[in-house]
């Protein structure tokens, strides 16, 4: 439980999945809690939990210090604050966005957030509802670093690693997208692998045995890439871009002839061609991140 002077009141606006194992968390961590869905009998359990319902936004918004806001989308949640009554409840009150979006997206509540006098946190939560609330479960936060620093025990309510990654408003849900982009790049790496092993006759369990051993030097092509993309230059004497081509040319071959789906295969093939194509055939694998920058990013030509 919470101690006494550390009780903070806050609102939990939207009680999909996610929402109401936030307020649940919150409730568990002995917070006083206001909930608010537009289905209301979604708010009963929440209510026999210890919650107290809202009648309406504005409601569930005057009845809190925080407000945590986890909806489908920005579209959702913008309809539900951007009117004059919610707005000036909001005033002077801390929104923590839950509601997953863009940067961008981001950026736009914010500017709304400061031409309103709200003070505005964006999260990025890393975990599945079930998860909410355990030791290991992360989420990320942005915005004013004093805001957060405030609101640190409260926010720590909802899992034991809760993150605290910059200033910059967008830097949780790109730290989010980005993750996300390399955990299903690796999941399907792994997906498509057992499907060769399936094909061939090979047990996807000694295909898990060996992938797990190999874990480790991913962290080390990590490591690297990193190092070379700071710097600037791929240069190296471990394997040029072209050799991985036609690792990845087999791989592609194999796929075809085992009757396995290729289109990821293809993918990455597109990718190694497109980086030889651009002259870095001879530099070390990082260089294949040349051909998924953004393009009008100023920078020296690589030598």
């Amino acid at each position: 439980m919470t101690d006494a002077a550390a009780v903070q009141s806050v609102s939990v606006i939207g009680l999909g999945l996610m929402g109401s194992a936030l307020a649940r968390a919150f409730l568990a961590a002995g917070h006083n809690v206001t909930v608010w869905n537009r289905s209301a009998e979604k708010c009963q359990p929440l209510v026999q939990a210890g919650a107290s319902a809202a009648a309406s936004v504005e409601a569930a918004v005057e009845g809190s210090d925080v407000i945590a806001v986890c909806v489908l989308d920005y579209d959702s949640s913008d309809a539900l604050l951007h009117t004059p009554e919610v707005e000036a409840a909001l005033k002077g009150k801390i929104l923590v966005q839950f509601t997953t979006g863009t940067p961008r997206q981001a950026r736009d509540t914010e500017s709304w957030a400061q031409l309103k006098g709200i003070h505005y946190l964006d999260a990025a939560i890393m975990a599945y509802p079930k998860s909410i609330g355990a030791p290991d479960c992360t989420i990320l936060v942005s915005g004013p670093e004093l805001i957060f620093a405030e609101h640190r025990a409260l926010l720590g309510s909802l899992g034991g690693n809760v993150i605290f990654v910059g200033d910059p408003i967008c830097m949780a849900c790109t730290l989010e997208t980005s993750l996300l982009s390399f955990y299903y790049a690796a999941a399907l790496g792994f997906l498509q692998g057992a499907a060769l092993c399936e094909a061939e006759g090979v047990e996807v369990n000694d295909f898990h045995s060996i992938a797990m051993e190999l874990l480790p030097g991913i962290g080390d092509t990590i490591k690297v890439s990193t190092e070379m993309i700071q710097k600037g230059s791929y240069d190296g004497a471990e394997a040029a871009v072209t050799t991985h081509a036609a690792a990845i040319a087999h791989i592609l071959q194999l796929t075809r002839e085992a009757g396995v789906t290729p289109d990821l295969a293809e993918c990455l093939s597109g990718l190694f061609e497109k980086t030889v194509s651009a002259g870095l055939g001879g530099r070390e694998l990082p260089a294949v991140f040349e051909s998924f920058r953004k393009r009008s990013i100023e920078r020296t030509p690589i030598e």
